[in-house]
């Protein structure tokens, strides 16, 4: 286990560690975005009403796609600290500021509800010169110039609950391992739930 944590063998983050510079940052991000964007549009999350429905429990397609893609970035992410190959002390994580990220989260998932789209999904259907996109993208814009003039203003509550950088195996004091094995098993049983869910409403909208 020792020959693990030996600096010569850690090769990411790259940028950090000197393996890359910052315009291999940016090719690599654009390859990364479009790759993503691609994805987004194949899997159908590109498309407003597909989005929406998971908030009517008609169709919750778009949470297993954002699931899987959560937990197959854990275990690569894990896999790489267990082989050497990531430093996970050199990853960058948000500090946990809990009543700004709660009300966060619920005006997010407020627009995410109506428009049909977060801002990754508007921008890969916007791509596709969906109209409805380009609105939202135009909304959200205006939402963040607003947040920006004003944050002078609101920084302060941003500041409040802050517990630091947190991660649920320090919530549960468990480890990497162990967190993981436990995420992966939440998400099989998540799947096969929301598999019931789906086919008892179909039965019942036929």
């Amino acid at each position: 286990m020792a020959i693990i944590y030996q600096e010569s063998i850690i090769l990411a983050p790259f940028l950090k560690l000197g393996y890359i510079d910052d315009l291999g940052m940016i090719l690599t991000s654009i390859v990364a975005g479009l790759v993503f964007g691609y994805i987004l549009v194949s899997t159908g999350m590109g498309n407003s009403r597909k989005i929406s429905a998971v908030f009517y429990g008609k169709d919750w397609g778009v949470m297993k796609v954002m699931f899987s893609a959560v937990v197959t970035t854990m275990i690569l992410t894990y896999s790489s600290f267990y082989l050497g190959i990531l430093d996970i002390s050199l990853v960058q994580l948000t500090k946990l500021n809990l009543g700004a990220q709660i009300y966060g989260g619920l005006i997010f998932g407020a627009g995410m509800a109506i428009g049909g789209y977060c801002p990754g999904t508007a921008i890969a259907a916007g791509a596709n010169r969906k109209i409805d996109a380009l609105i939202f993208i135009l909304g959200f814009m205006v939402g963040l110039w607003m947040f920006a003039i004003n944050y002078g203003t609101i920084s302060e509550f941003f500041m409040t609950d802050n517990l630091g950088k947190v991660t649920l195996s320090d919530v549960f004091n468990l480890s990497f391992g162990t967190m993981s094995m436990l995420v992966v098993l939440t998400a099989l049983g998540t799947f096969l739930l929301l598999n019931k869910i789906e086919g008892k409403l179909y039965k019942k909208s036929i």
